[in-house]
């Protein structure tokens, strides 16, 4: 399957933008893996941090998609994580990926388990 054709036109990024959405995702980055730490150690487990760390090596198939469906980010003056098929990933993507893909998902997990409501019952009454 080929890569979707983009008619993207390249513009400068704002720096003032950028430097503010940065630090505005390392702070949430940095909070979420507190948070997980915290989790850890309350609970006595680990395997939060593999979800962690899994959850944000899922940012380097960003690129594949984007790619392949004709997406892209701004690069002039883009402070960039990597590149991968001609994609330039901005610093900010993989520090969302922490938060989203990483403790998200931890913190999910332990909502449900302890008996988070979903829907009209909570997941324990439902199994």
């Amino acid at each position: 399957m080929a890569p979707v054709d983009s008619i993207g036109i390249d513009a400068p990024v704002n720096p003032t933008a950028q430097l503010i959405g940065t630090v505005v995702t390392a702070i949430i980055a940095v909070t979420m893996v507190g948070v997980t730490i915290t989790l850890c150690r309350r609970e006595r487990v680990r395997w939060p941090l593999l979800v962690l760390v899994s959850g944000t090596m899922t940012c380097f198939l960003e690129p594949l998609y984007d790619h392949l469906y004709g997406l892209w980010f701004l690069t002039e003056g883009q402070w960039n994580a990597f590149v991968a098929y001609g994609i330039h990933i901005p610093i900010w993507l993989p520090m969302i990926y922490v938060a989203y893909y990483g403790a998200c998902t931890v913190l999910f997990w332990y909502r449900v388990q302890k008996g988070a409501k979903i829907g009209r019952a909570s997941c324990r009454e439902r199994v």
